[in-house]
């Protein structure tokens, strides 16, 4: 069986695409979440009465965010260019790191979008948007049930996996 090589304008658009859908809201968060650290330690205050060091530090945590957003888009693209046997390359402690990470990604996906569904339905006072809600809520339901039942069948070694 020959082994197919992605062409480099695929894998570029595929990276491109990445750096737009995955890496820029990481990028954003990342330094959301920086801010806020920051602010409840009391380091932005601190910082706030030099301007040379705030600026540093800014930069800085810009510098770590985009950085952040590009690795995490250069791991999205391998992993969709080569599948999940992308994860498990480099040491046994980096391909552990890389599938605990895309773990963790994925549960808080599910959680911010089952609380976004279950906001719908219990705040909403239209029945469109309670019935959106809810219909949100049972899709990362079955999700959450269709993973389960797939790690359960691989493990046991089963089924195969699509």
């Amino acid at each position: 069986m020959t082994e197919t090589r992605t062409s480099l304008p695929v894998a570029a658009a595929m990276f491109a695409g990445a750096v737009i859908l995955v890496g820029l809201p990481v990028t954003g968060v990342a330094m959301a979440l920086s801010g806020e650290l920051l602010a409840v330690l009391g380091v932005a205050d601190a910082l706030g009465a030099t301007d040379t060091v705030g600026a540093v530090v800014s930069l800085t945590v810009f510098l770590s965010a985009v950085l952040l957003g590009l690795k995490v888009a250069y791991e999205v693209t391998a992993l969709r260019l080569h599948g999940v046997e992308a994860l498990d390359r480099g040491s046994r402690l980096a391909s552990l790191t890389r599938h605990a990470l895309l773990g963790l990604c994925v549960l808080a996906v599910l959680a911010g979008v089952t609380r976004l569904g279950l906001s719908a339905v219990l705040g909403a006072e239209t029945r469109l948007v309670t019935a959106l809600g809810a219909l949100l809520v049972l899709a990362v339901l079955a999700v959450v049930l269709w993973s389960a039942r797939e790690f359960a069948d691989s493990y046991r070694g089963g089924r195969e996996t699509r």
